[in-house]
């Protein structure tokens, strides 16, 4: 299920129309002047049923080509496992994907899937595991019964497990050799500190992990009643259910309550130095945000595309890099969760501008918070993001795939079309109100990752420095 990436994808999209269209900062639009209706959005509603073991199933047929897209989406994750067991959950599904069935050696699935064409793929995150599959419409039945078999009955093959495990732990050997990847996990404990979010594995936890863990794991967290399933394809919905039913008939449910994610505990402000012989620095600052299902998240999304998440259109990239060229990226962004994401702001400059770029971007955000917003601002964001959500829907997988999600995680069927209307409701007064809310610089923990010899000015007028030295080896 990329839903993400295809959230990625539009943006990118977006972006370049606007760096094509973009006026210098403080322009008049040219384009004000055009006049358009206004877009309306009414997504078709998939059949929804729940099968006798509580499996929740969406559906919306498709007949444009003969293909069917089956996702799956399931309630475990990273946040559910002991912290000396870090990397339990990814590797996990990373051992279902890959480590064949009871039934099935991993060969054989291997050899069934490249025979027929069928794209399987799968992965479990913080909070949800994702699994897909896509076939022609003539091998529904066969993929439906591998898929079903990989799910009910996998097998954790020990030489594909160990492989699984043997990837994490080269991926973990490299990490450090990324500056971006350094200044994302280290910003990320340092404000969830202790909790799940904030953990990353490490070679003493991966190193730990047993079969027995992912067996455990396993039993524990995959049953039909924590899963939703997607379809979209050239199917005929008057034999689906029964065939659903039969596929994944003997797959108990899972009567176990998922363990509470527990709530963040704030951060202790400050600033984080890392020494890395590279010619940028890798800046990123921030503190808590928002959870998903806070009701100033379209507020904060309005005021985050007006800020530095709206590309070319937005005060931070106007400020740093098209008036005083600091930086050829740089944004802001507000993360959502079960429980309190990140805000965001993050840049990479050359060494020798490290302190007049973070104080500038620190300057932007305050000066949005104290001094509010224009109107012509706010325009230009909601129409920005109501055009670009409409294209986060325009193929009945996109469509079930996002009717899933939302169910997932708890909002009503109808929240699609309440979203775009939330994002027109926006006022001046509201994104102005969530600014002074939700943007506190009293509480930043600052992440610069770079040579901290060739800095422009020592970081500890930002707030008390302490230097991070990397274990070559975390």
């Amino acid at each position: 299920m990329n839903r993400h990436l295809r959230t990625i994808a539009c943006g990118v999209a977006a972006w370049a129309l606007m760096l094509c269209l973009a006026a210098p900062a403080g322009a008049q639009n040219p384009y004000a002047k055009w006049k358009f209706n206004e877009i309306t959005f009414d997504p078709p509603m998939p059949e929804r049923f729940e099968l006798p073991n509580g499996m929740v199933v969406y559906f919306l047929p498709d007949r444009q080509l003969p293909v069917v897209t089956i996702s799956v989406l399931l309630h475990a994750g990273e946040a559910y496992v002991p912290a000396d067991k870090t990397g339990l959950a990814a590797i996990t599904g990373e051992a279902l994907v890959t480590g064949g069935t009871t039934s099935r050696t991993p060969d054989q699935v291997d050899e069934e899937l490249e025979f027929r064409g069928i794209q399987w793929s799968g992965s479990i995150e913080m909070e949800s595991g994702e699994f897909s599959m896509q076939c022609l419409s003539r091998d529904f039945e066969t993929a439906l019964s591998l898929l079903s078999d990989l799910l009910i009955n996998p097998a954790f093959e020990p030489s594909r497990l160990q492989l699984a495990i043997d990837n994490t732990l080269e991926d973990i050997r490299r990490q450090n050799d990324s500056p971006g990847r350094i200044s994302r996990r280290e910003y990320a404990r340092l404000v969830y500190g202790d909790h799940p979010y904030g953990r990353s594995p490490s070679e003493k936890t991966v190193s730990a992990i047993t079969r027995q863990d992912v067996m455990d794991f396993y039993r524990s967290y995959f049953h039909p009643n924590r899963c939703i399933l997607a379809l979209s394809g050239d199917l005929d919905a008057a034999v689906l259910k029964g065939r659903l039913e039969k596929a994944f008939r003997g797959w108990p449910r899972g009567e176990r309550t998922l363990p509470v994610i527990p709530d963040p505990a704030p951060p202790q402000p400050g600033v984080y130095q890392i020494d890395k012989d590279i010619s940028q620095t890798n800046l990123r600052f921030g503190h808590l945000g928002i959870d998903r299902h806070n009701p100033d998240r379209h507020a904060l999304r309005v005021l985050n595309h007006i800020l530095g998440g709206g590309g070319f259109t937005s005060r931070m990239m106007g400020k740093v890099r098209s008036d005083s060229g600091w930086a050829y990226s740089v944004g802001t962004a507000f993360g959502t969760s079960d429980k309190a994401g990140l805000f965001v702001a993050a840049c990479e400059t050359k060494s020798e501008t490290t302190t007049k770029t973070l104080a500038l971007m620190q300057w932007v955000i305050s000066d949005l918070r104290d001094n509010g917003i224009r109107e012509e601002e706010l325009i230009t964001a909601k129409e920005s993001i109501i055009n670009s959500d409409v294209f986060n829907y325009d193929t009945p997988v996109d469509v079930v795939e996002n009717y899933a999600w939302l169910e997932f995680h708890g909002f009503p069927p109808d929240q699609l079309k309440r979203n775009l209307e939330s994002i027109r409701a926006v006022t001046r007064a509201d994104v102005e109100a969530a600014a002074r809310k939700y943007l506190d610089p009293t509480r930043y923990v600052v992440v610069a990752v770079g040579k901290i010899a060739a800095f422009d000015a020592p970081l500890d007028k930002f707030g008390p420095v302490t230097t991070i030295t990397l274990d070559p080896a975390p």
